[in-house]
């Protein structure tokens, strides 16, 4: 291989890994909340997302996008990432759930959870 060809695949990749990772955040941003998963599990899902997105657009348009960088690729990228880190919350269960802190407390009757508060306490009760 060229050594061109090999120097423009990387920087399309990096431009890719970079887009995506801006995608994710920015669906981050509009969906806040909990994930399972950390910084690093937002950053793949900005990724695939982003390469979902502007795939499906250019599906739908009949046009190819090589270069991610516009307005029209970056709400596709955006959309993407929105749809997988939905799909991801319904997979970890916490969009049907909530915040399992809260789900606890909410379901253990009050009884229960006044013994609890005695148990921190110290009591024996």
């Amino acid at each position: 291989m060229d050594t061109t060809v090999v120097q423009n695949l990387a920087q399309t990749g990096l431009l890719w890994v970079g887009f995506g990772v801006v995608a994710g955040m920015t669906a981050k941003a509009i969906l806040p909340g909990r994930d399972p998963g950390g910084a690093v599990v937002t950053f793949v899902i900005g990724i695939l997302g982003s390469l979902i997105g502007v795939a499906v657009y250019s599906w739908a348009s009949g046009s190819q996008i090589h270069n991610p960088i516009s307005l029209v690729g970056f709400v596709a990228a955006v959309a993407g990432a929105l749809v997988l880190l939905v799909s991801h919350r319904l997979l970890g269960g916490r969009l049907l759930r909530g915040d399992r802190d809260y789900v606890n407390e909410v379901v253990v009757s009050r009884p229960v959870v006044a013994q609890r508060r005695r148990r921190k306490a110290g009591s024996v009760l």
